[in-house]
């Protein structure tokens, strides 16, 4: 058995260490990034490189050159691989979408297929690569390199500075602190210092690849040391968020140190042009009293910008499970806020005009109606003619009064419906039936369920539609319903066509003066919910309503 010599067991020890440490920050990595396009090519790299660490143990403390050669090939698969997995890291942590273009991608493959071909087949031509053995300082194979082989580690070298470029253009555009991130970046390729030491003859070192070593030191500061710096430099890069919105943007972070605005953030704030890592309060003092902002609400400033009003919210940015800032958002709400005020003094009016219907108009029918009593208990019982009018005024009063209703009912319930409920039909339909038909009249349900809307306006709305079909003669009446809307018919007179083109306008009573607003009524009811209704012109054993959610 042949002694292990001190020099091959640091060796072993090195790279050994290096396959465990990339090994181990694989779950690491897998849990820390929420990016998937940067954690599949990281733990892609991660793996590869393991592997070739790995096999680079198996061939020092190897002593039969067959295993040693069968070794070295298989390091110098996981090793090309490691490149393609670098790259993909790097494109996607940058932001690129260089890593998803199929040119690229097919373009890769080939070259990975060609490169390995030339390897395996290398012991045949020995364009790649050839062997000998050498005892210093122990027992090992010694590849002398071919003419393909410094082609080829060009390309490596070259496409792996493609992705170190990528790299340092994140740091530098993130406005981030990324000192310490550009400097084990650096570590990572720090280990061609050794190949070039190793394949130059001029140091002691073996001739092998040392980026092994480097990517485990990578891994270790940027998935341990450098953690938080890591995943959240991503977050304040302007390829994600800044530049793709039209709304006022600015990057804080926890201490509400600016890190990062756009352009529509400098055009309302002036002073946040060349303002980072300065106190958010101080650039821009109005913010002094927003901030923080734990809710969404309703900004004006008066200073900056007279006369405007802005929704300001905040959105967390996180690196894995801590808070490393905030991304503030402003969206100007100038003219949603007007319409919203304008509709509370439109609804503040309904108020009033609802509260004058029930007061003054109720009171003036109640005193007509009282005197059309005392005249009629005190006229002449054989005078018909006197005895016409006091009925025609009494029909009259009796009709404004149902008009005052109707349009108590609009005023109250003809506003857009905001608290929606579930509400079941056949129990609405059927309680609104009871209010308004006698038992004269049937009402059947079909396929009933459940409808998203106001109860108290649905109710008042089938009771309007059920009013409309007993006043139109109807003796049965059926309420169904499908996926996408509500069907009442009954077997009523049938409306004309010029009935149906004017049954929901205000001030043409359909089918006749005893009908009244019943039918704008259901419209302006069903508008209230966003619904549509209509007459189905084409049902001739009645009248067909059809309510469209």
């Amino acid at each position: 058995m042949l002694a292990v010599h001190p020099v091959q067991i640091g060796y072993s020890a090195v790279f050994g260490a290096a396959a465990l440490i990339c090994f181990t920050a694989v779950s690491r990595a897998l849990n820390r990034l929420e990016d998937s396009d940067t954690r599949i090519g990281l733990v892609a790299l991660l793996a590869t490189t393991g592997l070739w660490a790995s096999f680079y143990v198996g061939r020092i403390l190897s002593s039969a050159p067959a295993v040693q050669l069968t070794f070295y090939i298989l390091g110098l698969t996981a090793g090309l691989t490691s490149i393609g997995a670098w790259l993909y890291f790097c494109s996607a942590y940058a932001g690129k979408t260089y890593h998803r273009m199929s040119l690229f991608r097919q373009l890769a493959v080939f070259v990975f297929a060609l490169i390995l071909t030339i390897k395996f087949t290398s012991p045949i031509h020995g364009l790649y690569f050839s062997t000998t053995q050498s005892t210093t300082p122990f027992p090992h194979l010694v590849i002398r390199l071919g003419v393909i082989h410094w082609i080829v580690t060009g390309l490596a070298y070259a496409l792996s500075a493609v992705g170190f470029y990528m790299l340092f253009e994140t740091f530098q555009g993130s406005n981030y602190a990324t000192g310490r991130l550009s400097l084990l970046v650096g570590l990572a390729g720090l280990p061609v210092v050794f190949d070039v030491i190793a394949y130059s003859g001029f140091g002691p070192v073996i001739t092998l690849n040392y980026e092994p070593i480097g990517v485990a030191l990578f891994a270790v500061g940027m998935l341990y040391v450098a953690d938080g710096s890591f995943v959240a430099v991503r977050r304040f890069g302007r390829e994600q968020l800044l530049a793709e919105l039209d709304e006022a943007i600015v990057i804080v972070d926890t201490d509400w140190r600016i890190k990062d605005t756009n352009e529509s953030a400098r055009e309302l704030f002036p002073d946040l042009t060349d303002s980072l890592n300065e106190a958010l309060a101080d650039v821009v003092p109005e913010f002094d009293d927003l901030l923080p902002v734990a809710d969404s609400r309703v900004a004006e400033f008066a200073e900056s910008m007279p006369g405007r009003k802005y929704l300001l919210s905040a959105q967390p940015l996180t690196a894995g499970q801590t808070t490393v800032g905030q991304a503030l958002v402003l969206t100007d709400v100038t003219a949603l806020e007007r319409e919203r005020e304008r509709v509370r003094r439109q609804e503040s009016q309904l108020d009033n005009f609802e509260e004058a219907i029930t007061h003054e108009l109720r009171n003036i029918i109640n005193v007509v109606q009282g005197n059309i009593e005392l005249a009629a208990a005190e006229f002449d019982a054989g005078d018909t003619e006197v005895e016409e009018r006091i009925r025609t005024a009494s029909a009259a009063i009796d009709r404004m009064g149902l008009i005052v209703s109707d349009l108590v009912t609009l005023a109250r319930l003809g506003r857009r419906a905001e608290e929606i409920d579930a509400v079941d039909v056949d129990a609405v339909a059927n309680r609104a039936f009871a209010a308004t038909a006698t038992d004269d009249h049937d009402l059947t349900t079909v396929d009933t369920g459940e409808v998203d809307a106001d109860r108290r306006r649905v109710e008042q709305l089938f009771e309007s539609l059920f009013e409309f079909c007993v006043r139109n003669d109807a003796t049965a009446v059926e309420v169904a319903q499908t996926p996408e809307a509500l069907v009442i018919e009954d077997d009523g007179r049938p409306l004309s066509g010029t009935d149906i083109e004017r049954a929901f306008a205000y001030g043409q009573a359909v089918p006749d003066a005893e009908s009244g607003l019943l039918l704008p009524v259901v419209q302006t009811l069903a508008e209230a919910h966003g619904w549509t209704v209509d007459i189905d012109a084409a049902y001739d054993d009645g009248v067909r309503f059809v309510i469209r959610r």
